[in-house]
């Protein structure tokens, strides 16, 4: 396997990376690495010219140190309040070119992706994956404060333990797929429902059911008022999206 030199040449790990051949589910993966002699992490580079053509050149790398702590705390957050784990340690540091990089270190989830799990068993798992994704993007619209984006994929979660975990520790629902994509304000939200929404009946023709719980959440949420302090231009957007939101789950 090709390798990246060790910390001597920039990376912050005493062990060789080298690339890993994770499953092909993991989004992402020309960028996965894993330690040579520790097999149970999946490490992501994520360089910061990489996450300037994300975010925009506005950013500096004082704002890549802060990113990488908005991010630690919406990943901790996702596994506190709203239940689905999310067992990444984030690293700034350089990569072995001396760019500046954020390292995403995941644990890797022995079990089901649950993109490929059998409809019959994983259906409730599913259904409550998704109602709690509505609340999560409700409750961020209201708030306003950092959140998660693209974390809607189905195949972006597995269903099990960590790797070399005991057999008696309970099996349950991980975020796996730790890009680094965490967006602020209500506007943003606006923006990704109609990818939330594509994503929510895509998993329910896969189940041949639909989410109600999930699709009432939503829907109260496109119910609000548009907050104070849009311009017309912005409001004008919104309503398109909540009019394409709507249109996705008719």
């Amino acid at each position: 396997m090709a390798s990246m030199e060790g910390r001597q040449e920039g990376t912050p790990f005493r062990d060789r990376l080298v690339e890993n051949t994770v499953s092909i589910y993991h989004v992402g993966r020309e960028k996965l690495y894993e330690l040579e002699r520790d097999p149970s992490k999946v490490v992501r580079v994520e360089t910061f010219e990489d996450l300037l053509k994300r975010y925009g050149e506005s950013r500096d790398l004082a704002d890549l140190v802060e990113l990488a702590a908005t991010a630690r705390r919406a990943f901790e957050e996702f596994g506190d309040v709203y239940g689905v784990e999310v067992p990444v340690s984030l690293v700034v540091g350089k990569d072995p070119k001396d760019r500046d990089a954020i390292y995403a270190v995941t644990d890797k989830i022995e079990g089901v992706n649950l993109d490929a799990a059998p409809p019959a068993e994983f259906k409730e798992r599913a259904e409550a994956l998704y109602e709690m994704l509505a609340r999560y993007h409700a409750d961020k619209w209201a708030s306003g404060e950092p959140f998660l984006v693209d974390v809607d994929r189905l195949s972006q979660y597995v269903y099990g333990r960590p790797y070399g975990a005991s057999e008696s520790e309970p099996e349950k629902v991980y975020l796996v797929d730790t890009d680094i994509k965490v967006l602020e304000g209500t506007g943003f939200v606006y923006r990704v429902l109609p990818h939330f929404a594509q994503q929510l009946v895509q998993v329910e023709r896969h189940y041949g059911v639909r989410f109600e719980r999930a699709r009432e959440i939503i829907e109260r949420l496109l119910q609000e008022p548009v907050p104070e302090g849009f311009t017309e231009k912005g409001r004008a957007q919104i309503a398109a999206l909540v009019a394409e939101t709507r249109q996705v789950l008719a």
